[in-house]
């Protein structure tokens, strides 16, 4: 597959200097925006070491991320995340560097939104408040989540979302590269279709339009160079403070993917937003948690959960059925949206009951020393408190047939 870019960068009204950077590489599917830091010396120097060096690496990214199915070899799929964002580190370090060198009045900083795209997959690498979008069939997805003390303070949900407070952080960055020695990139995994467009900007533009504004501007116009023009226009007339830096970034393959028992990114986001488990995530956090799901199918017959075979996962279906069994009666029917292997968190490592599939089944998977380690204290405790309520409904259901017995 090859790839259509189309990008655009605009000084703004109040600035003299363009401290945006952005680069396009067809070739390896490498394509990404740079914010540098306003308030920080030389902060277009950052943003550009930052675009330099994932030009440089490009080809020896591409070579890695080729050399297995990422979509359908998980192994490739987390080596690949852990190279892109030690990747980020480096370049990181770098600026870090160069920020303490005797000629340079102070730390220097950008931010990075980038996207690596390969035949049906792709990661997103982001560091700061740039963004990138995707729209898939007349929807728009905003992939990434900013990295500003705004955006915490919402997450903790002690701030009202028209507090002053928050607009004093909105654009107070908690992570960005060049201010530390080191930083986490967030890397995000995604399967991609034939139509997918892509949109990667800097908050330039993002302070004036909202994702659908730049969803029906992306429907409005054929031509993205009109498209990008309009935009970058509108956030002009709406104040345009800052630089403003857009791409649109479109596949050119025809055709369908190949098709694998699979639920798809994005689907899975929509799809866990529907399931109790998940209650009180986000759609960032529920892409966050996708990182390390697994999906699986299973067929009739065949024992998910047992004695023989403890779980080491929660296993939630996404179509199909289930039977937990004891000593063969029928405990429970499970269905669409309901999990199992939920024990395991709570120190239960023998099964107590049998699960056995009952019809072609699709699940996600979430291994249980994610839920317990790699999530943060938030999101760690928001599914346990969900799989806590879930547990005793089922047990109170489990109880019920009993006592009709």
């Amino acid at each position: 597959m090859s790839f259509q870019a189309t990008s655009i960068t605009h000084v703004g009204n109040r600035k003299s200097v363009n401290e945006d950077n952005f680069l396009v590489d067809r070739d390896h599917g490498v394509f990404a925006v740079a914010d540098g830091v306003s308030g920080r010396a030389r902060g277009e120097v950052a943003s550009q070491m930052v675009v330099d060096g994932l030009k440089q690496r490009a080809q020896g990214l591409f070579d890695t991320m080729t050399e297995r199915d990422v979509v359908a070899n998980r192994g490739q799929r987390r080596r690949v995340v852990n190279l892109l964002g030690q990747t980020v580190d480096d370049l990181n370090a770098e600026v870090f560097l160069q920020g303490r060198a005797a000629d340079v009045q102070g730390a220097m900083a950008t931010t990075l939104a980038s996207l690596f795209l390969l035949e049906q997959a792709g990661f997103v690498v982001h560091v700061g408040d740039s963004r990138v979008y995707v729209m898939r069939q007349d929807k728009i997805f905003r992939i990434t989540e900013d990295h500003t003390y705004a955006e915490l303070l919402r997450k903790q949900g002690n701030v009202e979302a028209s507090s002053k407070i928050l607009e004093r952080y909105e654009h107070v960055l908690s992570k960005s590269i060049g201010t530390q020695p080191h930083v986490e990139a967030e890397v995000v995994f995604f399967d991609h279709y034939p139509g997918d467009v892509f949109f990667l900007c800097t908050d330039g533009l993002t302070d004036y339009l909202s994702g659908l504004e730049i969803q029906a501007y992306l429907k409005a116009y054929d031509d993205h160079t009109e498209a990008l023009e309009a935009m970058v226009q509108e956030a002009l007339g709406r104040g345009g403070h800052d630089n403003i830096t857009a791409m649109i970034v479109k596949g050119q393959g025809k055709g369908e993917p190949v098709k694998r028992p699979s639920l798809g990114t994005l689907k899975a986001v929509d799809f866990l937003a529907d399931v109790a488990l998940f209650e009180g995530l986000d759609a960032h956090e529920r892409l966050r948690t996708l990182k390390v799901v697994h999906e699986q199918t299973y067929e009739p017959g065949d024992v998910l959960i047992s004695a023989a075979s403890p779980s080491d996962a929660v296993h939630v279906i996404v179509q199909g059925q289930v039977e937990v069994r004891r000593k063969g009666h029928v405990l429970a029917v499970l269905g669409r949206g309901e999990h199992v292997g939920e024990m395991g968190l709570f120190g239960q490592e023998d099964a107590t009951a049998d699960v056995v599939v009952t019809e072609p089944t699709l699940m996600l998977s979430i291994p249980h020393h994610y839920v317990r380690m790699s999530l943060n204290a938030g999101q760690s405790n928001t599914l346990l408190w969900n799989i806590s309520m879930q547990l005793a409904r089922r047990l109170s259901k489990m109880n019920q047939r009993a006592d009709e017995r």
